[in-house]
């Protein structure tokens, strides 16, 4: 269940980053559900919102920015602070439109940490390489 995992991390908030609320099992074995609570965006994901409007230069822009904010805040190590441990470096692995979500003021959020890889510092990473996330 890598998503509450990395969720679960220390630091791992940031006005750009989805806001994990919660998580439920439901079922047991081939019948398992895993359930997300998540702060909710009623203007759903980048590539929806794409599809049905048209988007001025300074909303692409300001959609750009907070999207790197977000991406630059999950690629970076944060070092640990008083109140927390240290926030390991986090490879999405699956970052594509679909999974951005747009709030009320179009600034972006970074969704879906299902296939994330977490950086622990010291420790193997494991392995990097294979393919993951959407095939075109």
């Amino acid at each position: 269940f890598v998503e509450k995992e990395v969720y679960s991390l220390p630091q791992m908030s940031h006005e750009n980053v989805l806001q994990f609320i919660g998580a439920e099992k439901h079922g047991d074995h081939l019948q398992a559900e895993f359930w997300l609570i998540t702060a909710y965006h009623e203007r759903g994901s980048l590539c929806d919102y794409l599809k049905a409007n048209l988007v001025t230069w300074n909303d692409l822009c300001k959609i750009g920015e907070s999207m790197a904010r977000g991406l630059m805040y999950v690629h970076e190590e944060q070092p640990a602070s008083k109140c927390e441990a240290l926030k390991p470096s986090i490879a999405h692995r699956d970052f594509k439109s679909k999974n951005v979500l747009l709030k009320a003021d179009l600034t972006a959020c970074i969704a879906d940490f299902g296939l994330a890889l977490v950086f622990h510092p010291g420790q193997s990473a494991g392995d990097t390489h294979g393919q993951v996330g959407t095939r075109r």
